[in-house]
């Protein structure tokens, strides 16, 4: 009996996807720690990890064409793209979730 091969997707960020992780991290470190805002750090990386094998993990996105994961036990959620021809994830936006996207 063979054995299933599962494919893996590489993850990659936008430069507005940076730009809102730095926001967050200066936010955390200006109101609670740089403790604080490094484990919240990790723990968005480590959700984003699972999207290399499990790309549409999320749920459909405001914006077509989108999905969003939202993190466990934090107020954010990815907003990220699925191109299954490149076997890409691309992490457009990190949102806090009361905010919308794509702003209107």
């Amino acid at each position: 009996m063979g054995k299933i091969q599962k494919e893996t997707y590489a993850v990659n960020w936008t430069a507005s996807a940076l730009a809102d992780l730095q926001s967050v991290w200066h936010y955390l470190t200006r109101e609670a720690s740089s403790a604080v805002a490094i484990d919240v750090g990790n723990r968005i990386m480590d959700d984003t990890d699972k999207l290399e094998d499990f790309p549409r993990i999320g749920r459909r996105g405001e914006a077509e064409g989108t999905h969003e994961l939202v993190l466990p036990s934090l107020p954010y959620r990815l907003v990220y793209e699925v191109d299954d021809g490149k076997k890409e994830v691309r992490i457009l936006r990190v949102m806090h979730t009361s905010r919308r996207w794509p702003e209107e």
